[in-house]
């Protein structure tokens, strides 16, 4: 019976104490991590609808058309890259990210809306509203996308 070898119950003890220090460590930052990326992944799905808005409404202006602000958003919101089953909500991820009919009113949802704007030179402009949740800095952001008539 003396040439039983094994672990002590000290030393598995003491390598579950030193497993459990590592993990009250990472596991805290690592959940930060996803957070982060959710709110960078709709900054970005912001900015992305936000170009595509800029080049929508250049490509109809080279048509020879005027463009408005409801026109645009109907041609960008009839793209498949921003349907309900491509750009899908980082928090939700059953959901769409794009909204074209509302402001965004929840975390991961982009809110495209046509409306208008009164300039400094208290001209009204026609712009879309491009507005998304940012958990960080607890509230709506909202950006106008001017269409130049």
């Amino acid at each position: 019976m003396k040439n039983q070898k094994g672990f002590t119950l000290i030393e598995l003890l003491l390598v579950l104490a030193i497993i459990g220090i590592i993990s009250a460590i990472a596991i805290p930052a690592l959940l930060g991590q996803r957070e982060s990326a959710r709110q960078k992944s709709t900054v970005s799905a912001a900015g992305a609808i936000k170009a595509e808005i800029a080049n929508t409404a250049e490509g109809i202006r080279k048509s020879g058309v005027t463009p408005t602000a409801a026109l645009v958003q109907a041609a960008v919101a009839a793209m498949t890259n921003y349907g309900p089953t491509v750009a899908k909500n980082p928090y939700f991820p059953g959901e769409g990210c794009y909204n074209f009919a509302a402001a965004s009113a929840k975390n991961g949802q982009v809110g495209v809306i046509a409306g208008t704007v009164v300039g400094p030179d208290t001209v009204t402009y026609d712009c879309i509203s491009v507005s998304f949740q940012h958990a960080a800095s607890g509230g709506v952001i909202t950006s106008p996308v001017g269409i130049d008539n």
